[in-house]
């Protein structure tokens, strides 16, 4: 009788913490989405229900797409899911985040380049190329200068590429979709953004909103995750406890569900248990936010000084404050730099002293 009754706790304590994602499931059918990679984009919110509608209206069109929304919200997964569900999904798809190369370099990269057209030239064909026939999703043009906006522009005008030390233009089948973290009309009233460009990109917008502002998308993101981990790890974890979920819930996650990800699968593998409770999600939650590498909980700032003094304290403060801002902004050291009000260069010399990693510091940028 003792076993029935506990059975039946047991499983009454399931069905209350899965309710929430079984609920989302049924009213999942609108905005559960997957690409031919299997990734899906999930959620129940009225601003995912838009963005379903925004990818069913914009595969069936040829048009330029403008993707914005904050640094891990998933404008990539959007335009994934854009490419393969138009005339193009049997072409290539080719993901630029624009912010990884000096500008510089971004014609070449672009565009092409004959051998020999700048010091150290070799032959490049040029993301435009490579992409015939599919779609170039060019992340964080927010980042590039307004004379590579200008060369954007005019591509997108007449479709046409010109390799750089090349005097032939050459007309390429190409769709184009873009991706930006700040508002285009805000950078385009401080005369940060051409207003030429803006007109274009302007005509077919996709706002993607930050995590903390859909929260009611949690529960199937949280689902999603755990299914994610359990396939690629082989692991059978059924879910996170209602209790945990709450803790999720009340985050603030400025990394978005790039973040959420992270937490999830951490949390999944390090609690080893058929339900990830309350502390294996703190625990992920602290490694991602201000712990160290090794995810270990951090000292307190006092305590850190008496042990190994305050120049060592205040350096390993900044160490870890840096990681976390590449952390939050992909890798990607322009908009890191931004965030934190620092010159690239300056950005880039404590990256190296404190043996970080970043995207973005080839040439020109040192």
């Amino acid at each position: 009788m003792f076993e029935r009754r506990r059975n039946r706790s047991e499983r009454a304590r399931e069905r209350q913490v899965i309710a929430g994602s079984e609920r989302t499931a049924h009213r999942l059918e609108l905005v559960r989405r997957t690409t031919r990679d299997g990734e899906e984009l999930v959620g129940e919110s009225r601003a995912m229900q838009e963005i379903a509608r925004a990818i069913a209206r914009y595969a069936r069109v040829d048009a330029t797409v403008c993707l914005v929304g904050e640094t891990g919200v998933g404008k990539g997964l959007v335009a994934r899911l854009i490419h393969d569900n138009s005339r193009r999904w049997n072409g290539p798809f080719i993901w630029f985040d624009s912010g990884t190369i000096p500008e510089s370099l971004w014609e070449a990269e672009c565009f092409g380049a004959l051998r020999g057209a700048y010091t150290g030239a070799v032959h490049r064909v040029g993301l435009f190329r490579q992409a015939q026939g599919g779609t170039l999703f060019i992340d964080e043009v927010q980042d590039v200068g307004r004379e590579v906006q200008g060369k954007l522009q005019r591509f997108l005008e007449t479709h046409q590429v010109r390799p750089v030390g090349g005097e032939r233009w050459e007309s390429v089948d190409v769709r184009v979709i873009v991706g930006m973290n700040r508002n285009p009309r805000q950078m385009v009233e401080r005369g940060e953004f051409r207003r030429d460009l803006f007109r274009r990109l302007g005509r077919h917008v996709v706002w993607i909103p930050p995590l903390r502002e859909r929260r009611e998308d949690l529960p199937a993101l949280v689902a999603y995750a755990v299914k994610r981990v359990n396939e690629r790890y082989g692991m059978k974890v059924k879910g996170v406890t209602a209790e945990a979920l709450a803790v999720l819930q009340g985050h603030g996650w400025p990394g978005n569900v790039g973040e959420l990800m992270s937490v999830v699968e951490a949390a999944v593998v390090d609690s080893g248990e058929e339900w990830v409770g309350v502390e294996a999600i703190r625990r992920a939650l602290t490694a991602w936010e201000v712990g160290d590498e090794d995810g270990r909980r951090p000292m307190s700032l006092l305590a850190r000084v008496e042990a190994v003094g305050l120049r060592r304290a205040m350096e390993e403060v900044e160490r870890e404050v840096i990681m976390n801002v590449l952390r939050a902004h992909g890798g990607r050291l322009r908009s890191a730099a931004r965030a934190l009000k620092l010159p690239r260069t300056t950005l880039w010399e404590k990256v190296r002293r404190y043996g970080l990693r970043a995207e973005g510091h080839g040439e020109g940028e040192e």
